[in-house]
């Protein structure tokens, strides 16, 4: 049924208008200055070939958990987003993290192929916990646990088979027409998912972008945040996790491709656990596939029949692409993180305060360390993109900090809600992607900080106590305007 409501447009013009009333009549409409986009999508298999002879730690949870068998593909998924001027592509990898170096190499790779995509190559990892050690700090690969960093020759591998499918989803190219959702997350996708740490919070939406060619849906992004972990910590066969099933019946039920992108899963988000769908077995295969297959059911039942707080529209032209990049420094204090890169099993750069520019110094010693990252704004007309190479708390970005951490941090003020800053602010559709261009642990608001010997788990993978604020000014003055290297004159 959504495949025939979905062919041309996602609906044509008079249906939006009697589904939709005057404001989805007045999207559809041409103006001046506006172009139709073109999109196109593939994948390819990242599954490693070598498993069988090479041990592969899986990441997640403890170190020491090796792979004995593949239960599904891991994949890399491509969309390329292309207004005639500003061409961008969105990669993704079922992979836990891949950090700023990685991501850069990948990235190369790709642009080596398709230059036209330099410096606008989102790489994203869903995060799930049941494939490969692609950072080193689970146990590596080929060898005893912790004996060998990540392997280089799967980073190699993961970036040759994603420039091949760039490069199909870029030759593949059509005119299309855009429709964004906002579809309200709960009570709809509330037993789909847990907050596992004080406050509960979770964007109030999940967010859909449809890109609809003359014979139907070409590519479907998901944007929701969760954990894909539902298989939990003795499961040792490969798998996406719950993210095969959700592109799997996308996929299946409007055609063309599928794409998922977590979210801010910080807190710690995840769909593992007895309260999300309590009538089946935990770390289960059968779980994975019913989080998965229920929450793309259900937000493409919105669509059909969508509630009063949802809102979908369709866009047959469109403002040019904007794209803007912010690279900061974050400080690093996280004692286990800088052992595992000065031992080579974390492959991202750390440099000293003095090597960096004085206006990004948070500390007093010259000596004390730091690592690069970089966050992402693009804007397609109503809907902005904003991303973040981490596990960002959802209180950072949608309010609701409450200041349950340890003294004197839970006496600090409160960061401001980015989705409110007035770079962000108008845009109706807010995606946000975590865990885009780098892997930098989890981001914390300041007052919520429970200290390193708190015994919270968020706190083991933060780089610093203060990553939080610092990483949002960042993120308020990328979408004030302030590109990499410019900074407030006060």
């Amino acid at each position: 049924m959504l495949r025939r409501i979905l062919l041309v447009g996602i609906m044509a013009a008079a249906t939006l208008v009697a589904l939709w009333g005057s404001r989805q009549q007045e999207v559809a409409a041409a103006s001046e200055g506006q172009v139709v986009y073109q999109a196109g999508a593939a994948n390819a298999d990242i599954t490693p070939t070598d498993w069988q002879t090479c041990v592969y730690w899986m990441a997640g949870y403890s170190i020491g958990r090796a792979a004995t068998s593949i239960h599904d593909s891991l994949m890399t998924r491509v969309v390329v987003i292309d207004d005639g001027s500003t061409p961008m592509a969105i990669v993704t990898f079922d992979v836990i993290g891949i950090t700023s170096d990685d991501a850069d190499a990948i990235q190369d790779t790709i642009a080596a192929q398709l230059p036209q995509l330099a410096g606008h190559i989102l790489i994203h990892a869903t995060h799930e916990h049941e494939g490969p050690d692609t950072i080193g700090i689970w146990g590596g690969a080929c060898g005893p646990p912790l004996a060998n960093p990540r392997p280089q020759q799967y980073i190699d591998y993961m970036a040759a088979q994603a420039t091949a499918a760039t490069q199909q989803a870029w030759d593949s190219r059509e005119p299309v027409s855009v429709t964004f959702a906002n579809i309200e997350h709960d009570p709809l996708l509330s037993d789909l998912v847990r907050d596992s740490r004080t406050p509960q919070v979770w964007d109030p939406y999940a967010r859909l972008m449809i890109f609809t060619g003359m014979n139907g849906p070409v590519a479907t992004l998901v944007n929701w945040a969760s954990h894909p972990e539902v298989l939990g910590s003795e499961n040792q066969a490969m798998t996406a996790d719950y993210v095969k099933w959700v592109v799997d019946e996308i996929e299946a039920d409007l055609g063309g491709a599928a794409i998922f992108v977590n979210g801010a899963i910080g807190g710690l988000l995840t769909s593992n656990g007895g309260s999300v769908l309590p009538e089946l077995p935990d770390d289960s295969f059968e779980k994975a596939e019913a989080v998965g297959r229920q929450l793309a059911q259900r937000l493409l039942g919105q669509l059909q029949n969508p509630g009063p707080n949802d809102v979908i529209a369709t866009y047959q032209m469109l403002p040019p692409l904007q794209y803007s990049t912010r690279e900061f420094y974050l400080p690093v204090e996280n004692r286990a993180l800088i052992l595992g890169q000065a031992l080579n099993r974390i492959p991202k750069q750390m440099v000293r305060q003095f090597q960096i520019p004085p206006q990004e110094w948070r500390r007093t010693d010259l000596l004390a360390k730091y690592t690069n990252t970089e966050s992402n704004f693009i804007r397609i007309g109503p809907a902005a993109i904003l991303t973040v190479g981490g596990e960002l708390y959802p209180e950072l970005l949608v309010g609701g900090i409450e200041p349950v951490g340890i003294p004197p941090f839970n006496t600090l003020p409160p960061e401001a809600p980015l989705v409110g800053n007035p770079g962000f602010a108008p845009y109706e559709f807010q995606f946000f992607f975590g865990l885009t261009n780098d892997f930098i642990g989890y981001i914390i608001p300041i007052s919520e900080w429970d200290g390193w010997a708190g015994g919270q788990y968020g706190e083991d993978f933060a780089l610093s106590h203060d990553e939080g604020p610092i990483l949002s000014y960042n993120l308020h003055l990328l979408m004030l305007g302030y590109e990499t290297g410019t900074y407030p004159s006060n």
